[in-house]
């Protein structure tokens, strides 16, 4: 076969695997946000899921408390040269009322209220429970990559009857640079 016929035929070839159909296809879906802020937040933890599983209603009826989970707000391209004391973070969301005198209703801003029927509450600790609303003392920052971390926990609404069920809750939180 001449030098001629070969490449007619790899030609030939190439074409035909060039004109083959895709098989399989997709969408990439790309999103962010540009802050003016001294640090990103990671991906991951802007938007964070914590489960805490199956708990025992006698646990948390006896005063207990389920286990502990982190929950961890990672801050990423920190450039604190503008940053004198450090981040506040405060949480929001549906707290909890507990019986008051004469009928009345008390505020538990410590108690994240949880949807269901269980009369639970969700705690956001960091040495202290948090009082939802109210901002953390400053937290102190370097540049780079930082990691806020509180703990957080199921247990009895304060002035409830634990009861069996789903729950759920939703906190935001929100960074203050100080």
């Amino acid at each position: 076969m001449s030098t001629l016929a070969k490449l007619s035929a790899l030609s030939v070839l190439l074409a035909a695997f060039g004109a083959s159909a895709a098989q399989g296809e997709g969408v990439v879906n790309f999103k962010g946000t540009v802050v003016d802020a001294p640090c990103g937040i990671e991906s991951d933890s802007a938007d964070q899921s914590i489960d805490f599983g199956q708990i025992s209603k006698a646990t948390l009826a006896a005063g207990g408390i389920s286990q502990q989970k982190t929950l961890a707000i990672k801050l990423v391209g920190c450039d604190v040269s503008n940053v004198s004391k450090g981040v506040q973070v405060t949480f929001n969301g549906n707290t909890m009322s507990a019986p008051g005198e004469n009928g009345t209703t008390v505020p538990v801003a410590t108690e994240l209220a949880t949807s269901g029927p269980t009369n639970t509450a969700i705690i956001i600790n960091n040495g202290t429970d948090l009082s939802f609303g109210k901002a953390t003392n400053d937290i102190p920052l370097g540049d780079g990559q930082n990691t806020l971390q509180f703990n957080t926990w199921v247990k009895q609404a304060t002035g409830k009857t634990v009861a069996a069920g789903d729950f759920t809750a939703v906190a935001n939180f929100n960074l203050s640079y100080q």
